[in-house]
């Protein structure tokens, strides 16, 4: 099987866009580049087993985020969070 996108799932209850991004994950996205995804889901309600929000969709992130997101990198790895440009719907 050739597959044409690998999919990281990133998500939060909250609605603002969160979330930390591993050494080891931005490691695979420089090997993948466009066939790498973030899939981001905000707003997880757990008690309804549903979701307030849409997800954003962020191709080729190691290129997108770095451009686009506030930063802030820590010992876990970077921590991504703002508002996106660039996000693929």
């Amino acid at each position: 099987m050739d597959f044409d996108r690998f999919i990281e799932v990133k998500g939060s209850r909250g609605s603002d866009l969160r979330f930390i991004w591993t050494d080891n994950e931005m490691r695979i996205a420089k090997k993948l580049k466009d066939k790498y995804w973030i899939y981001f889901q905000g707003g997880i309600d757990l008690k309804n087993r549903a979701a307030k929000n849409e997800p954003m969709l962020f191709k080729n992130p190691i290129d997108t985020l770095h451009k686009d997101a506030r930063i802030k990198m820590t010992p876990y790895g970077l921590v991504v969070e703002g508002k996106l440009r660039g996000a693929a719907r």
